[in-house]
């Protein structure tokens, strides 16, 4: 028996816009997912957790205040960080 990777069973895909920063999922179970989004330095800017539901769910969240610049963002669920990355904002 092979049991999967627990980021395997977890579908994620952002798209960002100057103003929108939007996680895309995709779950087996219902959950909580905290999204943070920090500064180059590593100095969180912003972190929010939301309810998702079983299957596909986006949230949205609004990056119109950052600076232009590069951030990271990072995607946890149950508390284990499942995926991280880097986006622009450009004004």
């Amino acid at each position: 028996i092979t049991i999967p990777d627990f980021k395997d069973i977890y579908g994620f895909r952002a798209s960002n816009t100057n103003s929108e920063f939007v996680v895309f999922v995709r779950a087996p179970e219902s959950s909580d997912m905290t999204v943070e989004i920090s500064d180059l330095l590593g100095n969180t800017l912003i972190s929010s957790t939301y309810q998702i539901s079983r299957g596909e769910t986006h949230k949205t969240i609004d990056v119109s205040k950052l600076r232009t610049g590069v951030f990271t963002f990072s995607v946890s669920i149950k508390g284990k960080k499942l995926w991280t990355g880097k986006f622009s904002v450009i004004r």
